[in-house]
Parts: structure tokens; C-alpha cells; sequence
């Protein structure tokens, strides 16, 4: 315990350094991966949920609701080897594995070109998978807070239900929605943790099943 305080982590064998700075040499990758994914997937997963609570009970709210029961159902590797098949070996639009092609030399915008088109499949994978979370979420706030009597009045006073949904609605609904940020950074983490190793991405998901596999831990 007190090794873990002063960050003192162990003796990799396999790396020959010490854990910290493997750790340190991974964190980057996964931190790549698992922020945009987080970020898109609350971008998606906030909109379609306030687009289901405001068409509550239609069919357009049956729709959603489905597809986000689907999408938490389906495990990420599932989700990863079908991504996989279509995109990179199906029709060639996408790499299938890593973050570089290691048969170039990039800098510059290249490298950053290079890194974008690698990290697309991942990046879709980690969304689906957490997306549908952020919908439940939004849509069950969402509801809670178009039923009160403040947003009644405020339509009632002549405000576009656009401006009062955007000015109030949306800001409240995010009130109970943002702790649960944690927990979806931590659902995204053990999702990241597949989804690296299946993509070859060197994060600290890859490290982490690789080092229980070769038994390097101290």
C-alpha cells in the first residue's frame, strides 16, 4: 500500500523498466481513445436521449429506446469483429489494428491524419457501447424535468419550447446525468480494456492483459 503512495508500482520483467514508467509510456493511447469516445458518445447519446424524452410515448421514442436496449446488450467484442469484418476487410475503408502505419515514416498532419483513420473503428465501438447509456440517462431526466410546473409557465408566458427545452429543460437534466460521469468512465475503461486488445492499440488495457497473460506482475 504505502509503495503505491510513493507511486512505486514494481519491476516489469518483460519491459525491463519499472511499471510506472510502462504505465507512463501507455497512458496517452488510452487516453486518446477512451476521451473521444466519451466525448462523442455523450454528444450522441445526450441528443437522442432528449429527442426521446420530447417524443415521449411515439414512435420515434420506441425506436430509440430498442436500439438502446440493443446496444448495451451486445458485448464489445461483438461489436468490435463486426466493425472489424465491414470496414476493414469487407470493403478495405479502414485499418483493422494499431494506431500508425508502421510502414510509413509520418509527421506532422500525416501523423495526425494517420492517427484519426486508426482510431475510428475503436472510437464507434466505445460509443455504441456507451452511447446507449447516455440515452436511458438523458431520456429518464429529460422527462422528470419537462413534467415540472417552471417549464409549464415558461411555455405558458409565450418562450419557444426551443429556447425554454435548451435554457432550462436541458440544463437541469444534466444536474443528475454528470456525476454519472465516473461510472461511465469506468464502463468505458473496462470496455477499453477488450477493444484495445483487439484492435492492437498499446494503451493500458492492451498492458494489462497482456502482463496477467505472461504473468509479469510484482
Amino acid at each position: 500500500f504505502f509503495r503505491v503512495l510513493r507511486f512505486d508500482l514494481g519491476y516489469s520483467i518483460k519491459y525491463s523498466r519499472s511499471v510506472a514508467e510502462v504505465i507512463g509510456s501507455r497512458v496517452f493511447n488510452t487516453f486518446i481513445l477512451m476521451g473521444t469516445s466519451l466525448i462523442t458518445s455523450a454528444v450522441i447519446g445526450i441528443f437522442f436521449g432528449t429527442v426521446a424524452a420530447v417524443k415521449k410515448n411515439t414512435i420515434v421514442d420506441d425506436i430509440l429506446t430498442i436500439l438502446s436496449f440493443i446496444g448495451v446488450s451486445i458485448p464489445v467484442f461483438f461489436i468490435s469483429l463486426l466493425l472489424i469484418k465491414r470496414f476493414s476487410y469487407d470493403i478495405a475503408l479502414l485499418p483493422s489494428s494499431g494506431m500508425y502505419d508502421g510502414r510509413r515514416e509520418l509527421k506532422g498532419i500525416d501523423k495526425i491524419l494517420d492517427l484519426s483513420k486508426h482510431m475510428v473503428l475503436p472510437v464507434i465501438t466505445l460509443t455504441i457501447f456507451q452511447a446507449t447509456a447516455f440515452i436511458r440517462y438523458t431520456r429518464a431526466a429529460m422527462i422528470e424535468v419537462l413534467d415540472n410546473d417552471y417549464i409549464k409557465a415558461a411555455i405558458a408566458k409565450g418562450m419557444s419550447f426551443k429556447r425554454v427545452l435548451i435554457k432550462h429543460a436541458l440544463k437541469n437534466a444534466m444536474v443528475p446525468v454528470l456525476p454519472g460521469i465516473i461510472a461511465f468512465v469506468l464502463s468505458i475503461m473496462s470496455g477499453a480494456i477488450i477493444t484495445e486488445k483487439i484492435f492492437a492499440i498499446n494503451g493500458i488495457g492492451k498492458l494489462y492483459i497482456t502482463s496477467i497473460n505472461l504473468l509479469d506482475y510484482d
